[in-house]
């Protein structure tokens, strides 16, 4: 999955502090602009999270990141929960959310389709399957994703499939 080099490198300098702080670091992202970049941390812990634990983060992350200063241009800072469209970013992700309703985006197209969604199947030699609303089956290579998340179906639209 390809995901900007600064998050992996702020992912491995926050990490600690963050579970230090009783929370798991789902991941980062880093959405750089020329007027001001986005550092965005998903944040989750055993009894879910809420403002206090993203406040708590965001202090001791915001200070740590002021020391090492791995960002050099000016960003905000936004630490938050999951939610229900949590975005998945390890192959470990896939594995846990087997049997989900997921969105699978790629950064090329893989046979004839850059988008997915559908049902996650297994994780198997870095490809995770999704078996699509028609039916169809797709494996697709873990390192062409350039986003995955949960993609549950809104409660309307489920009341009204009924």
């Amino acid at each position: 999955m390809y995901r900007h080099p600064i998050a992996l490198e702020i992912e491995s300098l926050i990490e600690s502090t963050v579970v230090g702080l009783g929370c798991e670091l789902v991941g980062a992202e880093f959405k750089p602009s020329q007027y001001g970049s986005l550092l965005r941390l998903y944040i989750d812990a055993e009894n879910g999270v809420g403002l206090a634990e993203c406040e708590k983060v965001s202090r001791q992350v915001g200070a740590l990141l002021d020391v090492h200063d791995p960002i050099q241009n000016e960003y905000n800072l936004e630490v938050s929960s999951p939610g229900t469209d949590r975005p998945l970013f390890k192959l470990e992700h896939f594995q846990v959310y087997a049997g989900e309703r997921a969105k699978l985006v790629l950064s090329s197209a893989y046979q004839g389709r850059r988008r997915f969604t559908g049902i996650l199947g297994k994780v198997k030699d870095d490809k995770i399957e999704i078996t699509l609303d028609d039916g169809q089956l797709f494996a697709v290579p873990f390192d062409m994703l350039t986003e995955g998340r949960l993609a549950p179906l809104s409660p309307v639209l489920t009341k009204n499939k009924r």
